[in-house]
Formats: C-alpha cells, structure tokens, sequence
C-alpha cells in the first residue's frame, strides 16, 4: 500500500483541484446551517488543500523506487521503450560457451569468416546455450555499432548511455515474437529473455540437462518483409550482460554478418 501512497496524493490532489466547487458544495448536506460559510472560502481552501497534495505527492516521488519502475516500464507507442526489466540471468563460472547460428530452409548456414550468406527470404536465429539467459541483440545495416561495441567497452551510465543495449533503448514487442520480425536501428535494442515456456520473446525453446536452444523467426525488417529489403547486409550483434554488469566481455559478445544474395 506504501508503495502507492505519492501517486495517491497526486491523484487526490489534482480531484480537489479541478472539483473544488461541487466538493464545497458539499457543506450544505453535511454541515450545521449555524457552522457554514461562504462558498468562495471553501473554494480556495479546497483548492489550496489539493496543491500541498500534489506537491508532497512529487516530492516524496524519489523515496518510492518502486513507483518510479513501474511508471518507466509502462510501454509507449514508440518503437523503443523507457526502460526493461528482465529476470535474473543465471551465473556462469568459467568463460560462457554458446552459439549463434542462422537457419534457412531447415538448413544451417556456414560462417565465413563472421559472415553467412543467405537468400532475401525469412530466415531463423538459432542460439545454444548452456542454461536459459537472457540475449540482447542489435540489428543495423552498417558496421558502426561492431567497431565501438567491442570486449573491454564500458557503457555509460543510464542517463548518459545512449548507444545498442542501453536501457533506454529496448524495443517494444510481445512476448512470443508473433510478428516473426526484427527492428533494423542503429540504437534499437531486442531484449529476448526467457521466463518461462510462455513468457519469453522466442518462436521456439528446447530445454535440456545440457543445453538450452532458442529459436526466432524473421520474416519482417521493420515493416519490410525481408525479400523487399533493400539493403545488402545486416550486422547482427549478439550481448549477454552475465558477469560485470555494463562491462563487454569477450565471451559475451557475438559479430554475425547477413549478406544476402
């Protein structure tokens, strides 16, 4: 109930506010004839009565952490949102063994050199890993993103963090991934977690003693159905943020280059 108490006030203040005069009216039901005064001063009082509501209600804002998550994490109609909040990712002793691969016409495509050719036609983003974690990944039709996003780079704090796998730039999507796309930004960042088998941003889970295999389909870049793209190659950027938190690790981070034919 604490954790509600500022918005509240808000709330409370703001009706008093802008109902200041139905509610001073109200001193002809509940009052004495004797006890009542005139209607201007519990206009004003009223009004007075909501501004020190809403006021406190802001200032005690900062102290109810809670509130302020929950008001960041409520999705806008833009195609990022303010911020996410993923389950725990589990911890890792040892380097983090994984993979990425990419699955056309039920068949793995070999990586030359980081680079995997494939046909304009949908395609599915296969990664193996030891146990459940959660992914981050960017996707972006040049190669800026892989020459500053390297092993030892350190991101900004939120306020000031402004590329791929900051906070602040999580793309909106439902869980499931039932548009089968990816969002092709330079910033926008796919955080592709797993909760459990209904709550978790893949087509496909296989979960085994050994490994854990997560499919995603794509059949749209942005808006684009992927045989209509007009761009040549992607650069997709794989991140799992286990170890030092806001720190790249080498075996955090995967380069994988889509050129299409």
């Amino acid at each position: 109930m604490m954790n509600t108490t500022p918005v509240g006030l808000i709330v409370l203040g703001f009706v008093l506010v802008l109902f200041s005069k139905p509610i001073g009216r109200l001193q002809t039901v509940f009052l004495p004839k004797g006890l009542r005064t005139s209607g201007r001063w519990w206009h004003f009082q009223i009004i007075f009565v909501g501004l020190v509501f809403i006021v406190i209600g802001f200032i005690a804002l900062p102290y109810f952490p809670e509130v302020q998550q929950q008001a960041v994490t409520q999705p806008t109609p833009s195609s990022k949102a303010t911020a996410t909040v993923l389950p725990p990712t589990p911890t890792i002793t040892g380097p983090l063994a994984w993979q990425v691969q990419i699955v056309q016409d039920n068949q793995i495509l070999i990586s030359h050199n980081g680079e995997v050719q494939l046909q304009k036609a949908p395609f599915t983003i296969r990664v193996k890993l030891p146990v459940p974690m959660n992914v981050a990944l960017n996707v972006y039709d040049k190669d800026s993103n892989f020459r500053l996003i390297r092993p030892g780079y350190v991101f900004p704090e939120m306020g000031q963090c402004s590329t791929a796998f900051c906070p602040l730039m999580a793309v909106i999507e439902d869980d499931r991934n039932p548009t089968n796309w990816l969002i092709v930004d330079g910033t926008g960042t796919h955080y592709l977690y797993y909760e459990d088998a209904t709550r978790n941003r893949w087509n496909r889970v296989s979960i085994s003693g050994q490994e854990s295999i997560f499919e995603r389909d794509v059949a749209m870049l942005n808006e684009t159905p992927v045989a209509q793209f007009n761009q040549q190659k992607l650069y997709l950027l794989f991140f799992i943020d286990y170890r030092e938190q806001n720190t790249v690790n080498e075996d955090e981070l995967k380069q994988v280059v889509l050129a299409f034919k």
